[in-house]
């Protein structure tokens, strides 16, 4: 995933997904996606805001993504985005622009400035059920 952050939240809320855009920047550098994010939130738990474009893989924005969140926990902690701690907590929330508002938990714990872990959690909602036939 490519991670891109963006400084306001009417930044983020405003894309306009451009579906061949994304594929053609995601096959350069060999991603699946890009996840959008700001430190600006919508919930004053929330740490960071996100949205997710993955159009390569059939999903234009997908309202809860936890290998991408994974991804941008480590990222912001490697970066100093957030305060770091030997356990650092980070709630994402994500999927407020397809109106399926979603928070993920990142937990990232380190050691002497090294990640050592990245646990993704939360929960979830069924919204659909069905059966593959083969």
């Amino acid at each position: 995933v490519l991670i891109v952050p963006v400084r306001t939240l009417t930044a983020v809320r405003s894309i306009q997904p451009d579906a061949p855009a994304i594929i053609d920047v995601c096959s350069r550098f060999g991603a699946n996606g890009i996840m959008a994010f700001t430190t600006v939130t919508v919930e004053p738990s929330a740490t960071v805001h996100t949205r997710m474009f993955a159009p390569s893989i059939g999903i234009l924005e997908d309202p809860a993504t936890g290998s991408a969140s994974g991804a941008l926990g480590a990222y912001l902690v490697q970066n100093g985005v957030v305060d770091v701690a030997p356990t650092t907590d980070i709630v994402v929330e994500q999927g407020y622009e397809i109106e399926r508002p979603s928070q993920i938990l990142v937990r990232v714990e380190s050691d002497d400035d090294i990640i050592q872990t990245v646990k993704v959690g939360g929960q979830c909602v069924m919204v659909v059920e069905g059966a593959l036939t083969f």
